[in-house]
């Protein structure tokens, strides 16, 4: 209002980054520089970058509006600096929160809290049970390691709905509402895959919904899918909830094949594995694989002759197929 100019405030993605403050609509988001040392005039008004601790974190755009005097660039510049101090208290905010977050999943991974413990916490950080909770692993789908902790590494700061976040080695675990969309929360993120649990209630056993979502994650990366939600795939269905029971049913049927694998750096679980969900198509396995179809081939028998299990056998494959699912359900063998 002191000002004169329509105000917008945003992501340099043209998310919005205050509550109450919209950020520019579709027609002007061509005026956000690709540089934040970028000139601040451009048609109809100024865009600044906005400074905060550790670099700008995004954009003002200030919009000259007809029949109205504007205060010009100095006055601009002095809002993009209340802009920045106002993020940075919000950002502080949610890093206290996210914190708190963290030690509440931990918790409710270890089974330490109480169910009362639980409903209280879920409500101080703004998080609806009501209608149920979903986890969802997130992991990045290129093949740095290190470039994928990279990309994961501001996913609580993508989220606009109350979440519970906690980094597991090269994944991070989210639990929020079930109404909330977690994968549309980081739509603009890129190159990564998401597993998501069933529904659960706030009471009910956090350390199976991540055994869901890792199993579902896994099955996302491998199938080159944006996201996977346990029992979209029938085979996840059957098996039993208990971790030991999966152990030893992976243990038991393709225990060697994995042992060879990790001695010899093979990759024969997951060349049989692409091999069946392709429906035992070798020659568009082998091209997925980027492989001779003889290679193939070779993996195939040799995957036989390790389980002593015959893929041709209905009932062998029932129980290869059951415990390849096994495998990412577990979370043991990544």
């Amino acid at each position: 209002a002191i000002s004169g100019y329509r105000l917008f405030v945003c992501s340099p993605s043209g998310r919005p980054l205050l509550t109450g403050v919209p950020a520019p609509p579709d027609s002007l988001l061509h005026l956000l520089p690709d540089s934040l040392s970028a000139a601040p005039t451009v048609t109809g008004g100024y865009v600044l970058p906005i400074p905060a601790p550790g670099g700008a974190t995004g954009f003002l755009l200030a919009m000259e509006q007809p029949g109205v005097t504007e205060e010009g660039l100095a006055v601009v510049q002095y809002i993009a600096t209340v802009a920045g101090l106002q993020i940075s208290m919000i950002r502080h905010e949610r890093e206290v929160t996210r914190r708190q977050g963290a030690e509440t999943l931990v918790e409710l991974m270890q089974g330490v809290l109480d169910p009362e413990t639980v409903r209280r916490r879920f409500v101080g950080l703004g998080i609806d049970f009501s209608d149920g909770l979903h986890l969802a692993v997130v992991r990045a789908g290129g093949p740095s390691a290190a470039g994928g902790v990279q990309r994961t590494r501001s996913i609580d700061s993508d989220f606009d709905q109350p979440a519970l976040f906690f980094r597991q080695k090269s994944d991070v675990l989210v639990v929020a509402a079930e109404t909330t969309d977690i994968v549309g929360e980081l739509a603009e993120t890129p190159d990564l895959v998401i597993g998501l649990s069933r529904p659960f209630a706030v009471d009910d056993s956090f350390a199976l919904a991540r055994r869901e979502a890792l199993w579902a994650v896994a099955r996302a990366h491998e199938a080159g899918h944006r996201s996977v939600r346990f029992g979209q795939v029938a085979a996840g269905r059957w098996l039993a909830e208990d971790a030991d029971a999966l152990r030893s049913l992976v243990e038991s049927v393709i225990g060697p094949v994995i042992s060879y694998d990790a001695v010899h750096g093979g990759s024969l679980l997951s060349s049989v594995r692409i091999w069946l969900e392709n429906d035992k198509r070798t020659q568009d396995a082998a091209a997925l694989l980027n492989i001779h179809h003889n290679t193939l081939a070779y993996r195939i028998k040799r995957f036989e002759q390790l389980t002593g299990r015959s893929l041709h056998s209905t009932s062998d494959l029932a129980e290869v197929w059951l415990a390849l699912t096994a495998v990412a359900h577990t979370g043991d063998y990544r």
